[in-house]
């Protein structure tokens, strides 16, 4: 007799926004960093978050949806803040295929700077998301840039 499947840990899971297409690995859950990343990532391309954002809460947990707005919420409202921050972290810019990146830097530091979460606990679930965005690549430069946020705030 065989076992029921049980799901794999890195399961792929792919989750569409309008028109466009991403897939977001993660170990049970969906990553809600990478989720508000690729949100932002729409609304910077021209598109409201008023459109983005419901579906985007469709495809997450019922419990998950106010931490998801906080996070695309807080970071429009901060963005030009976030974003003046992020350039100077950052020694050069990501290129443009990785734009959900950058506004992934931005919600950790929007953790970091405006919702004063613990640092260790923001920059490693930030760094997760760049793992879940599939771009593991740029792992270290989320995490140097939002170190070198935390330096400099204790400082």
């Amino acid at each position: 007799m065989s076992k029921p499947s049980t799901p794999n840990s890195t399961e792929t899971k792919t989750t569409s926004f309008d028109a466009s297409t991403f897939t977001v690995k993660t170990p049970a859950t969906k990553n809600i960093r990478a989720i508000a990343a690729r949100v932002l990532t729409q609304v910077q391309h021209g598109q409201s978050l008023a459109q983005c954002l419901p579906a985007a809460e469709e495809k997450i947990e019922f419990d998950d949806i106010p931490f998801l707005r906080e996070l695309c919420y807080g970071s429009c409202r901060w963005y030009f803040r976030l974003n003046a921050l992020a350039k100077m972290l950052l020694e050069k810019p990501f290129h443009e295929d990785d734009e959900d990146l950058h506004q992934l830097l931005i919600i950790g530091l929007y953790q970091l700077n405006i919702q004063q979460k613990a640092a260790h606990a923001a920059i490693f679930e930030t760094v997760e998301a760049a793992v879940s965005l599939d771009k593991p690549y740029c792992k270290g430069v989320i995490n140097a840039c939002l170190r070198r946020m935390t330096v400099s705030m204790l400082s």
